[in-house]
């Protein structure tokens, strides 16, 4: 899905759906990656994080991957990042995971990790 975007290009807004893609991403990309973490049982909080994923594509454009997973659908990110629940967000660097939100989901605390 694409969502419009204001400062930089469009940011585009993706669904993983496979350890395999999700490792190629993990290891060919420079650009931060912000996987925001859903379940189909999460709802309200994941509608937040819906509107927070809209806001982060418009704010960064195409700076930053945005990926969206659903743990139940795709246990296999659930595994791989130690997951109990949903919503999550997790920024990825280089390969690695620079930062993990759990409780704080708000604006401030999403650019703080990706800053």
């Amino acid at each position: 899905m694409y969502l419009v975007g204001s400062g930089f290009s469009q940011g585009e807004v993706k669904w993983l759906s496979n350890e395999v893609e999700w490792r190629l991403i993990l290891t060919t990309t420079q650009l931060p990656i912000v996987v925001t973490v859903t379940s189909s049982l999460c709802r309200g909080r994941c509608a937040i994080l819906d509107d927070q994923l809209a806001r982060l594509s418009e704010t960064y454009g195409s700076l930053i991957i945005l990926r969206k997973v659903n743990i139940l659908t795709n246990p296999f990110f659930k595994i791989l990042y130690n997951l109990a629940n949903a919503p999550v967000i997790i920024v990825f660097q280089t390969g690695k995971e620079i930062g993990r939100l759990v409780d704080d989901l708000s604006w401030g605390a999403i650019t703080d990790i990706i800053e």
